[in-house]
């Protein structure tokens, strides 16, 4: 038996543990098995533009949604979040459409 990390919980400091829905990477399997990575948070998904999307059923998701919004690496999805997201999200506030 072995184990396998396939969610990751971005959590920017504790001060922001308030109950709201958490922001986290999922490993995906594409089509074609390959190993892929969704930003999701309560439903959405973040595309790689930094625009949270309603996340489609799997047999209604085409390969433009996949394109927009599938990571090659853990690192681009996580490099994502820190260019995007708030501390709490897009329930906090938004998508920052600029970055510090």
């Amino acid at each position: 038996m072995s184990f396998e990390a396939t969610q990751w919980r971005w959590e920017p400091s504790k001060d922001t543990n308030d109950g709201m829905h958490p922001v986290v990477i999922d490993q995906v399997r594409a089509r074609n098995g390959h190993c892929m990575y969704a930003v999701r948070q309560a439903g959405a998904v973040l595309s790689k533009s930094g625009e949270w999307e309603h996340e489609p059923i799997p047999s209604s998701r085409d390969d433009a949604f996949f394109l927009r919004c599938r990571f090659d690496s853990w690192e681009e999805a996580a490099k994502a979040i820190l260019k995007y997201c708030k501390p709490q999200g897009r329930f906090a506030g938004g998508v920052r459409t600029t970055v510090n």
